[in-house]
C-alpha cells in the first residue's frame, strides 16, 4: 500500500536555500521570443470564439452564416502565422549554419597554429564580460533578472 501513497515531502524539488522567487526559467531573448509566439497563436482562437458569443440565430445555419467570415479570417491568420513561424525557423537554421561554419574555420585556424586559443575565444570573453566592463555573471543576469525586473 506504500506505493499508492504520494510522498510529496520526501524528496524536495528545490535545492537547499532556494525558493520559488529564485528558481524557474531564466529570462532570455529566446524565452521572450517564444512567449510572444505563444501569445500570438491565441489570436485565431479568440477571433472565432468572441464573435460566437455575440452571434444569435434561430437555426444553426443562421449562426454558421454569421461565423463564416470570422472562421475564414482566423484560417487566413493561421496559415499566415504558420508561414511566418516556418520563416523564423529557417532564419534560425541559417544563423546556426553560419555559426557552425565559423566554428569550423576557427578549429582549422587553431589546428594549423595560425591563431591562438586566446584569439579564438576573444569574442566569447567579451560577451561574458559584457563588452562594456560589466560582468554578466554579476550584473543581474539569469534568475536575478526576474527579481530585479531585468
Amino acid at each position: 500500500d506504500d506505493k499508492l501513497c504520494a510522498h510529496y515531502s520526501s524528496k524536495p524539488k528545490l535545492s537547499e536555500g532556494q525558493s520559488l522567487k529564485n528558481s524557474g526559467v531564466a529570462i532570455t531573448k529566446e524565452t521572450k521570443h517564444a512567449s510572444m509566439i505563444m501569445i500570438l497563436t491565441t489570436i485565431p482562437y479568440f477571433l472565432i470564439q468572441v464573435p460566437a458569443f455575440f452571434i444569435k440565430g434561430d437555426t444553426s445555419a443562421e449562426i454558421a452564416q454569421g461565423e463564416k467570415i470570422w472562421a475564414c479570417l482566423a484560417f487566413i491568420i493561421c496559415i499566415s502565422g504558420f508561414v511566418w513561424y516556418l520563416g523564423i525557423h529557417v532564419q534560425a537554421s541559417k544563423e546556426d549554419e553560419e555559426k557552425f561554419h565559423r566554428m569550423e574555420k576557427i578549429k582549422d585556424l587553431l589546428t594549423s597554429g595560425k591563431v591562438s586559443l586566446t584569439g579564438a575565444l576573444c569574442n566569447v570573453v567579451e560577451t561574458f564580460d559584457g563588452g562594456d566592463g560589466s560582468n554578466i555573471a554579476t550584473n543581474g543576469g539569469g534568475y536575478d533578472a526576474i527579481n530585479n525586473g531585468g
